[in-house]
């Protein structure tokens, strides 16, 4: 596994508006509903996405394209890292074998649309992947903004020991730590690791965990309403938040444990 950036900090939007997504799952039709529903503007308007933009949606290949907008930023999900990681291990040249065993568990969570670059790439050349493992290697595991004097976090799925100062502090950076990287992109009980919220900034959004509705622990909020099993897509203009629900426990879904 490559080792993602820890953190990149965005200057504030001083010109237009900021929008939160939760996970897309190549639902990108939706995502341009909804977009346009709030006259998103594209010249001066941003949105910041909690990651998993590929992967059990219709439109995954042209979702990936969403990474080289100059309006679109996102996190990495343990998706795109599901993806990277057979990539990877094919531009390496790794055995034949291994790079299929990854490939297939990326296809199992979703990713099976991504199939016919599997094949391409082992009939041309693994350089055919060279885009896309280069916007996939880009993604950060946290962006930091701020909205109306607000400084606002976006991971995908949890924040390691609850304190932001894991990607922002170079005395706490731990990027070689395996199990801080599996917190921030696999994170399953955020009951345990956000009962109270996260420490060192004023506002946190991720995705990952499902919910029916946004959902917070002090301040952090979970936002992933699942618009890939035909739920809506949660959209919120920072600043401009509706409120969150306090009753995490009816909201969570079973402790889902979907990939």
């Amino acid at each position: 596994m490559d080792m993602p950036a820890r953190h990149i900090a965005l200057p504030e939007n001083t010109a237009g508006r900021d929008f939160v997504v939760a996970d897309l799952h190549g639902c990108l039709a939706l995502f341009e509903r909804e977009l346009a529903a709030r006259r998103f503007d594209a010249s001066c308007d941003r949105v910041l996405a909690v990651g998993d933009v590929i992967d059990r949606g219709a439109d995954s290949a042209r979702a990936l394209e969403l990474f080289a907008q100059p309006w679109f930023f996102s996190v990495r999900g343990n998706h795109e890292q599901a993806m990277l990681d057979w990539v990877d291990a094919l531009l390496a040249g790794k055995p034949a074998l291994e790079v299929r065993e990854l490939a297939s568990r990326h296809f199992a969570w979703g990713g099976d649309w991504a199939l016919p670059l599997l094949t391409r790439a082992l009939r041309e050349g693994g350089e055919v992947l060279r885009p896309w493992r280069n916007a996939l290697s880009a993604l950060p595991l946290a962006l930091t903004t701020t909205v109306r004097g607000q400084r606002i976090g976006i991971v995908h799925a949890g924040v390691p020991g609850g304190d932001w100062r894991i990607f922002t502090d170079a005395a706490d950076a731990r990027d070689d730590a395996p199990e801080a990287l599996h917190d921030v992109l696999w994170a399953r009980d955020p009951a345990a690791l956000h009962r109270d919220g996260v420490r060192g900034i004023d506002h946190v959004y991720a995705g990952h965990n499902r919910v029916a509705a946004v959902t917070r622990f002090g301040n952090f909020n979970l936002i992933e309403t699942a618009a890939w099993a035909g739920n809506p897509l949660t959209l919120i203009e920072l600043g401009n938040a509706p409120a969150a629900s306090e009753s995490w426990a009816a909201r969570l879904f079973g402790r889902r444990r979907d990939a």
